[in-house]
């Protein structure tokens, strides 16, 4: 055999060897162990939520809570949330009632007496007065976490609920002002709507949707926003089951109009 024969099948050898070393390479591809161990914590991020659905809630609210706290004790109070302060410290319901005639300022009587008994139980200070907005908002995030719950199950309800995060929503939560109690009641509003559909919970969830219109209302003006979006919204359901329901439009409307008279 001549050196030429034998350096032809060198390189017939060598270039086969490759072509196969690129196919394993290609069918395998190495695998980034950052990205398996990423996907192993999503796997088991995800089995928690599902085993475990009300932690997925309660551990990111827990820690909001406290970041919460931290920025209310931290951040002075600015114009409207001083106007508010000195309201709510007066010393009778006919002296509140005196000033917001004035038009001193302009929310309604209720988020002052709702200021008054925070600032009496926890003080006249700045976290004393925001705790009312920190508690509608928590509302706001266990109602979106129950309502997406029933349709997308745990983890999708754990996402809706922490969605509000990536918004301006949490700054009124360390407001001393009537906003974040709106989120929270409007959300209420929201979900004994959904449960005024399921005849178990039928007139519990019909009291509680006059209760909480009611009480926005009586909290702030916007809350007239709140009726016109469950009004829009038991109209699509009325066009979709071709059917009245007279509970929601008559009933609900008239108790309304006896709490707030």
């Amino acid at each position: 055999m001549s050196s030429r024969d034998h350096s032809v099948r060198i390189e017939l050898g060598s270039s086969h060897s490759s072509q196969s070393f690129l196919h394993t390479t290609q069918s395998h591809p190495r695998q980034n162990p950052c990205v398996g161990r990423l996907e192993q914590l999503a796997c088991r991020v995800e089995s928690e939520i599902v085993t475990k659905p009300w932690v997925s809630i309660f551990i990111p609210l827990l820690v909001f809570l406290a970041c919460t706290v931290l920025k209310a004790l931290r951040r002075p109070l600015w114009n409207d949330e001083i106007l508010t302060a000195y309201i709510a410290a007066l010393p009778s319901f006919s002296a509140i009632w005196k000033a917001l005639a004035a038009h001193v300022e302009f929310s309604p009587p209720l988020f002052h007496l709702a200021s008054k008994l925070s600032g009496t139980a926890l003080g006249w200070n700045a976290l004393g007065l925001r705790v009312p907005a920190i508690a509608g908002y928590l509302a706001m995030v266990l109602c979106v976490y129950v309502i997406v719950r029933r349709y997308a199950g745990p983890l999708y309800a754990a996402i809706g609920a922490l969605s509000s995060y990536l918004t301006n929503a949490p700054y009124y939560s360390t407001e001393a002002r009537p906003y974040g109690l709106l989120l929270g009641l409007s959300s209420i509003t929201l979900l004994c709507w959904q449960l005024s559909t399921r005849k178990r919970t039928r007139r519990f969830a019909l009291a509680g949707v006059c209760l909480s219109l009611a009480t926005a209302l009586g909290i702030q003006y916007y809350a007239v926003l709140s009726f016109a979006a469950i009004g829009m919204g038991e109209l699509v359901r009325t066009w979709r089951k071709r059917q009245i329901d007279w509970s929601v439009w008559v009933r609900s409307p008239s108790r309304q109009h006896r709490l707030l008279s």
